[in-house]
């Protein structure tokens, strides 16, 4: 009996080869068969056999290359990985230490599963699709988590930190805070004014080691007010500011969230006849990651540098104004920076709208008794934490410094003066017309 066709089937049928099931000489039938052993080892929770498994015999796909690279020897079957992703994993992760052991499990886990709910096709197609997104998803984690946006505080915006300033000035705007303020070089650059700054990032050390010459007068580092943006809120108010300036921070934050929440509070922080300036990078930094040598493609960014990275998001004006306005609203108007103030990068100004209201609408007044500083200081605390602004345990440890710094107690808080469930900002009435 001669022929290849005749000899695989004895060859399965006989001998070494019958100790595995006859249809198994097809690679794609014998990755089916591995799949379905991770599964298995993955439902009796042997992650560990599971994860070799996948490593020895699906994840570099042996049998697979083999059988194609003989049938096509002059193609290239290899899949190709982004260069720039591919050179950043490499320099900082070892693959076969922990962080390989949990990119395999994670991987095993979203293949088996892949596996037992589709056809044959498609488990294997589900495989490869699978492996890809898992790895790319840890892979993108790893690079933000060693951003800093701190790094990118540097003292190129004082320009425009100064047209702004003029900006304030001719709105007659007097308490300003400044939100991101980096080294708070910038924030010096407000003259005549009431000026608060909160900076998350960047060590104090760094801060009080920057100054620059500017326009023939020497600068130094700013010690932000606060920290954190909780501390602000709580200890200026909501709705407490003439003005809050974001100059050149929402492009260097990479997490989507994060960007959009910085938004909101801004917004929380103005007056009613208040106003928010925000600017940005714009196009540059797309024209910057054509040339730059170690780019990365990240989100809707880039991901900058080498030892230390740094995140860049460009704004166009347009794009800059769409997308202010989806994420506050039709209660906010958002508009372009006016051109006589000369701000050459992407740049808006916020303004809330006076809300309308139809007879008989429901509308919040605020109390009309006066009450003693600790029971309005409480009041207000407790309406952040109805609003989900602050959680419960941070408002104790508030109220309770508060108390302490005033040699007050809890007796001294009148209760009585609380609307019931905690809404402490007024109470509702019908709305008239005239009011």
């Amino acid at each position: 009996m001669s022929g290849t066709a005749p000899e695989l089937f004895v060859g399965r049928l006989s001998g070494p080869g019958a100790r595995e099931p006859w249809f198994l000489f097809a690679p794609f039938f014998s990755i089916l068969t591995d799949a379905g052993d991770v599964a298995k080892q993955t439902y009796k929770g042997n992650t560990d056999k599971a994860t070799q498994i996948f490593l020895e015999r699906i994840a570099p796909l042996p049998t697979w290359r083999k059988w194609i690279g003989k049938l096509f020897p002059d193609y290239d079957i290899a899949t190709t990985v982004p260069k720039s992703r591919l050179d950043e994993f490499r320099e900082n992760f070892n693959i076969g230490g922990a962080v390989g052991k949990g990119i395999a499990k994670a991987i095993s886990k979203s293949t088996s599963k892949a596996a037992s709910k589709t056809t044959a096709k498609g488990a294997a197609e589900s495989i490869i699709k699978n492996t890809d997104e898992v790895l790319d998803k840890n892979i993108s984690k790893s690079l933000l988590d060693e951003v800093n946006p701190g790094d990118t505080a540097i003292t190129s915006t004082l320009g425009t930190y100064k047209k702004v300033d003029n900006l304030l000035t001719d709105l007659n705007k007097n308490t300003v805070h400044d939100f991101g303020a980096g080294i708070g070089i910038g924030t010096r650059m407000f003259k005549n004014k009431n000026v608060t700054s909160h900076e998350p990032f960047v060590p104090i050390e760094k801060i009080l080691k920057s100054k620059i010459n500017f326009q023939g007068e020497l600068f130094k580092g700013r010690i932000p007010d606060y920290k954190k943006f909780d501390d602000v809120l709580v200890k200026e108010g909501i709705g407490s500011k003439d003005a809050v300036v974001n100059l050149n921070v929402l492009n260097v934050i990479g997490n989507k969230k994060e960007r959009a929440n910085v938004v909101k509070q801004i917004a929380q922080l103005i007056k009613d006849d208040g106003v928010a300036v925000i600017t940005t990078r714009g196009d540059e930094v797309a024209k910057a990651a054509k040339t730059s040598k170690n780019a990365v493609k990240f989100e809707d960014g880039w991901i900058f540098g080498d030892k230390k990275k740094t995140f860049q998001k460009g704004f166009s004006q347009k794009e800059l104004e769409k997308y202010i306005k989806d994420i506050l609203g039709d209660n906010f108007t958002v508009k372009k920076l006016p051109n006589k103030y000369k701000v050459s990068s992407s740049g808006v100004i916020i303004t809330k709208n006076k809300p309308k209201f139809a007879e008989g609408d429901e509308v919040i007044v605020p109390p009309q008794k006066p009450y003693n500083s600790i029971t309005a200081y409480v009041k207000r605390i407790r309406s952040y934490v109805k609003a989900g602004t602050i959680k419960k345990d941070y408002a104790e440890d508030l109220i309770k410094q508060k108390l302490k710094e005033e040699g007050k107690t809890m007796a001294d808080i009148d209760t009585s003066k609380f609307v019931k469930g905690g809404e402490d900002i007024g109470e509702k009435v019908p709305y008239t017309k005239g009011d």
